[in-house]
């Protein structure tokens, strides 16, 4: 039952503008830091090589929150591309053109 409710809050939380906006805004600052490498795709990366030396497998994901209509949807997936492109170059000592 609790998880029926803890499901309820957070399908409601994902589709409330305003509470999307303040995630989006403030999430980091209010623990999301804990579980997401970084802002950025080098941010990312640097911190995906940090964890790397110290012994830690990392996955990187990409879950498409803040993702509600075609045009986020395709800015979305060019940033998973834009992702692989990078951590391919990355992974071979390289620069993103």
């Amino acid at each position: 039952m609790l998880a029926e409710i803890s499901k309820n809050i957070f399908l409601y939380a994902s589709q409330n503008k305003t509470l999307n906006k303040a995630a989006k805004r403030w999430g980091l600052r209010f623990g999301a830091s804990q579980v997401v490498a970084g802002e950025t795709i080098e941010s990312t990366i640097v911190k995906v090589k940090e964890l790397n030396e110290r012994g830690l497998v990392c996955t990187l994901d990409h879950l498409g929150e803040f993702v509600s209509n075609r045009e986020e949807a395709l800015e979305a997936t060019q940033y998973n591309i834009q992702t692989l492109e990078a951590v391919s170059f990355a992974l071979k000592g390289l620069l993103p053109k």
